[in-house]
């Protein structure tokens, strides 16, 4: 599928932007600020001194809402903006829900004299979030249209006898369409705010399907259960985030993308290690089993233990208990958690010492 004139001249200006716009972190976010005209919000070469970002309380009474205050702090206030909102107030999941009173963090430019002129004459900072993991996805996604084409096409005898090819095939296209989607709504900058975790997660499952498709289309070699388990692993994940897309900034502002927390507890006879070791997780289609080889990129709960809880994205994942930075060589086997799993409240799970295998 041929992209849009349109789509090419966002992504030729989203490259610029990367090439030569200053950068800041808030909130564990990579921001990237660029100026943008008043009138047609085109961007603005910025000369002068970098841009500085920083963070400062802002109490949200009858009067103001978070788009005033980021229009306060020369902020343009988009789907950009709100996200690192979110970020900076991890439990705040409603814009216009803030209760008259509340104090906020809110971002704030540090302007010099030359750029608080300009930000008086109706010049605005755009941020953007996660440029070069956005960048990589874009790349990701661009090398694979090509590859699925070959793949949709494959003899089905390359597939196992009755693994249900033209399942596969089709769901190795509707994710290539759904990757399309979302890196188009990145460029658009009307993707909804998700936090970094989740950005990660279509990083990688993408570049795990170019992987699992290249070697695919390059060899008569059978494709395995393994890969077409993994597909479907992937293709559930993203069918869950691709719900989230398509917000569009109207009358009333996006939300945050929940959290959901999430306790673990850790069964067996042996206390003394159960003291030792640490929660990992990772998303059900990054995850394989034993994790090591190569290493599954994952995140590990703050506190050694059991009884610990973290504040997990409604996504289908796998937890695992492992002796701590030691997250390859599990003593528990993985428990795989569905998001409707997961209730407002919080959600227990129990892993188990012992001895296990990946084939159980």
């Amino acid at each position: 599928m041929l992209r849009s004139t349109s789509y090419w001249i966002a992504m030729f200006a989203l490259v610029a932007l990367a090439a030569h716009a200053p950068g800041a972190e808030l909130a564990g976010r990579s921001v990237t600020v660029e100026l943008i005209k008043p009138d047609d919000h085109a961007p603005v070469a910025w000369t002068g001194a970098p841009i500085a970002l920083a963070q400062h309380g802002r109490r949200i009474d009858a009067d103001t809402n978070v788009f005033d205050s980021l229009e306060d702090n020369g902020i343009y206030p988009d789907m950009e903006a709100f996200t690192v909102v979110y970020d900076l107030n991890p439990t705040l999941l409603d814009l216009d829900a803030v209760a008259p009173g509340t104090e906020i963090q809110v971002p704030l430019l540090r302007a010099d004299p030359e750029l608080q002129t300009m930000l008086k004459n109706g010049y605005r900072a755009r941020l953007t979030v996660d440029l070069e993991l956005r960048e990589a996805l874009d790349r990701t996604v661009l090398g694979l249209r090509q590859k699925v084409e070959r793949y949709v096409v494959l003899p089905d005898a390359q597939f196992a006898p009755q693994s249900g090819a033209e399942k596969t095939k089709a769901r190795v296209k509707m994710l290539l369409a759904w990757y399309q989607h979302i890196t188009q709504s990145f460029v658009r900058r009307t993707s909804p705010p998700i936090r970094r975790e989740t950005l990660v997660q279509l990083c990688r499952e993408a570049q795990l399907l170019d992987a699992i498709v290249d070697k695919a289309v390059r060899s008569t070699d059978r494709v395995g259960p393994e890969d077409q388990a993994t597909l479907a692993a992937i293709y559930a994940d993203i069918e869950l985030q691709i719900r989230k897309y398509d917000q569009m900034l109207n009358a009333k502002g996006p939300k945050a993308e929940p959290l959901y927390e999430v306790m673990v507890h850790i069964k067996g006879g042996d206390r003394k290690l159960i003291e030792k070791v640490r929660v990992y997780w990772t998303y059900r289609g990054l995850y394989q089993c034993p994790p090591i080889n190569p290493p599954v990129e994952s995140y590990a709960f703050k506190r050694l233990g059991t009884g610990n809880a973290e504040r997990l994205p409604r996504a289908n994942f796998v937890v695992w208990a492992a002796r701590d930075g030691e997250p390859g060589r599990p003593v528990t086997a993985p428990l795989e958690i569905k998001y409707f799993q997961l209730s407002e409240d919080r959600s227990d799970f129990d892993l188990s010492l012992g001895k296990w295998s990946c084939r159980q």
